[in-house]
């Protein structure tokens, strides 16, 4: 159905406008380590090297290079660690305002989070999405990424003042005390979540270590 010119024009003028409005929005993190390349793409597929100090915006695509490495720091205190070959995407972070809710979306690599006051709340919205199932995050410290293939993603919980549940629509998993596991595998529940060995909690922790200059 083709559009009348006054219908066309208002649409263009409404999507102009959301665009607009987007781009003014504040940001929502910062960078506050990158090494040595990492790039940003926004909504309108602009990419930006980001280097220390850039700004992350709402709906950017965070993508590091081979053994690189990227810290963000949202504007609540959330810390995101990102390692090598990574790319996450912020769907969602609103930390403002009553509602507060966070929205990730892993796509391959590995990252640690450290969640702020985003989490302080009664009933936390904070979930990250991945390939094969998602991880509900209450406030907490954990690691999560394709430590063995890229056909996999393990989630262990590095910090236990809150619990980790890690579902898909095959089940549910909850990770409850410090340096216990459980593995997401394609078509399948995640795995009992069990007490990682320290040479494969070893493992994960360097993908995401930062190197000393």
């Amino acid at each position: 159905m083709m559009l009348s010119g006054n219908r066309s024009v208002t649409l263009f003028v409404m999507l102009l406008s959301a665009f607009t409005n987007f781009a003014g929005a504040e940001p929502i993190a910062k960078a506050i380590l990158i090494s040595p390349s990492v790039t940003a793409q926004s909504v309108t597929g602009t990419v930006t090297h980001l280097q220390r100090g850039s700004d992350i915006n709402l709906q950017d695509t965070i993508l590091t290079s081979q053994d690189a490495r990227a810290i963000l720091r949202f504007t609540e205190g959330t810390v995101l660690t990102l390692g090598g070959s990574t790319k996450m995407h912020v769907k969602a972070f609103i930390s403002n305002t009553d509602k507060k809710r966070a929205n990730f979306e892993f796509i391959k690599g590995a990252f640690r989070i450290v969640t702020g006051s985003i989490t302080k709340t009664i009933n936390p919205d904070f979930t990250v999405h991945t390939p094969i199932g998602s991880i509900g995050v209450r406030g907490t410290d954990f690691w999560g990424g394709n430590l063995s293939d890229d056909n996999s993603i393990d989630v262990v919980l590095l910090e236990s003042e809150h619990s980790v549940e890690v579902s898909n629509e095959f089940g549910t998993v909850t990770l409850t005390q410090v340096g216990e596991g459980t593995t997401l595998l394609p078509n399948k529940p995640p795995l009992s979540s069990r007490k990682w060995p320290q040479e494969k909690l070893n493992r994960a922790i360097q993908t995401i270590t930062t190197k000393q200059p």
